[in-house]
Formats: structure tokens, sequence, C-alpha cells
């Protein structure tokens, strides 16, 4: 924040998007760095591997102010206490283990088209009859959830899947919704998913933070780290088709690049030779 480096004092073509100035991955990345003078190796790591939602507390704050200002509102229905309940307690991760992650998911994907999105993430207050259609559209969320799952009695981990080949594993990290930018649920390690099949509530990664490389540049040469969301190899019958999905991106890990020569023959699993005739 802050910082001199201003578009004017470069030419246009590095600022020539106009639509994405900033999103939830780049606001939570600038606060994260922000209040950090001296960023460590780990902690590089750890950023870029953050599975925070910004728009956790703003929302927490308008499901608040909304049960305040409608005390007797779903009073009946414990479905609805329980969700509200597991919500206000949520610390705003989307780790594996969320239980309010499947909430946020379908309950805001129910409000997007009857409130105004931008205003809940900022914080601003919602006029009354906006906070009783919030509390009705996270009643809504949860009769979708039973009916899809039969319970609700899931976590993130069980619904956010990453993997191909018929080979799946629980991922954390979120992106769905929003017709614009910071109206979007969007962490920095951001899977974004697609339903598959239809209707069995099950979302599969298809995009996102796909290909991580975190590269250090030292004077004794270049330290780099990476992790694929599936596997290095396209060959389903292959070690290595699923392998990095499995033991990395499933559990926010980074393994070496190896960049040095003398690394990477250290770590040889098989040779080619070509022969030049």
């Amino acid at each position: 924040k802050g910082s001199s480096m201003t578009p004017d004092k470069f030419k246009p073509y590095l600022y020539n998007v106009t639509w994405d100035f900033i999103t939830p991955r780049g606001a939570r990345l600038l606060e994260l760095l922000d209040a950090d003078s001296s960023v460590t190796k780990n902690e590089a790591m750890k950023y870029a591997l953050d599975v925070y939602d910004i728009s956790a507390k703003p929302w927490q704050k308008a499901l608040r102010e909304a049960m305040d200002a409608n005390k007797d509102a779903h009073a009946s229905n414990p479905d609805f206490a329980r969700a509200a309940s597991t919500i206000l307690e949520w610390d705003g991760y989307f780790t594996r283990d969320s239980k309010a992650g499947p909430y946020m998911r379908y309950w805001r994907l129910q409000c997007e088209k009857h409130l105004p999105m931008l205003d809940i993430a900022e914080g601003k207050p919602l006029n009354a009859a906006d906070q009783v259609t919030l509390l009705a559209k996270l009643a809504d969320a949860v009769a979708e959830m039973k009916k899809v799952y039969g319970n609700l009695d899931i976590t993130w981990g069980d619904i956010n899947l990453i993997g191909r080949s018929g080979k799946y594993f629980a991922s954390p990290g979120a992106e769905f919704g929003g017709g614009g930018q910071m109206d979007r649920t969007e962490t920095v390690m951001d899977i974004d998913c697609r339903e598959e099949p239809a209707g069995s509530g099950k979302f599969v990664g298809v995009g996102g933070s796909h290909t991580i490389l975190l590269s250090f540049l030292r004077r004794e040469g270049i330290e780099s780290y990476s992790i694929l969301n599936w596997g290095q190899s396209a060959d389903p019958s292959s070690p290595h088709h699923v392998d990095q999905a499995e033991k990395l991106y499933a559990e926010r890990t980074f393994k070496p690049t190896w960049f040095k020569k003398d690394d990477l023959l250290k770590h040889v699993e098989s040779e080619k030779t070509l022969v030049i005739k």
C-alpha cells in the first residue's frame, strides 16, 4: 500500500486491463504483504497457499445484524439455527475440514440474484427488506443442501475436490459466484470447480491456482518450488498422473523443482537416450 510504483510511471501495456484492478485474491495478498516487512521463504509459501476468505467477516456481520433485527425469523427451523451458528463461529478459512464452507457456497449462490453482494462484501448495512431476504436465502440454501446430500454432516473437503480420471481428493481453497470481481468468493489458493456429474453436489477443480511456482533469486543460484493441480503425466496409468493432486495440492505443500543440475541428477527416476544418426 502506498507504493511509488504507480501506473503513470510505466508503459500503458503494463496496465492494459480495465476490468481487473483488484480481486479478492489480490486484496488478500495485499493485506498479508503490507503487514509483513520481511517475507521469509516459509511465509511466501504460506501466502501463496492461503485459503482465507476476506468476505467472511462482512458476511458474518450481515447475518448477525439480520438475525438481531428479525429474532423470530426461522426460529422453528433447527437446520437454520445450526447453519447460522456454524457460519458465525467460522474462522474464515476454506480448509478441507471446514463445516461452514458448504453453507457459504450454497448460501452466497442463493443470494446472488436477490441481494447487493458487493455491499455485503464491503460491510455496508442492509436495509430491512434485504435482511429478511438474506435470512430466507440461508434457509433455502440449507434446504437445498439437505436435498442434495441427504444430511448436513458434510465438510468443504466432502464437496470440493481435486483430481482427474476417476481419482479425486478433498481440496482446500475456493472460487465461486460473482458477476464482478470483488463480489465473488475467491481465496489466494484458488480452485475453480465444476459440478461433476451435474446434480451430484461434487465440485471438481477445473481451473484457478493450477500451476504454482515460487522462485527465490539468491546470489548462490535459483531456488524454486512448484505444485501442479494434477500431476506431470497425461497418461492415466502413470504414477505421476494425479500424484501431485493427492500429495501436494490437497495438502497445500510445495515440492522442490531441483532447478540446479546437480540437484536434479540426484532424483533421476528414468532415462531416455536420443541418438542422432
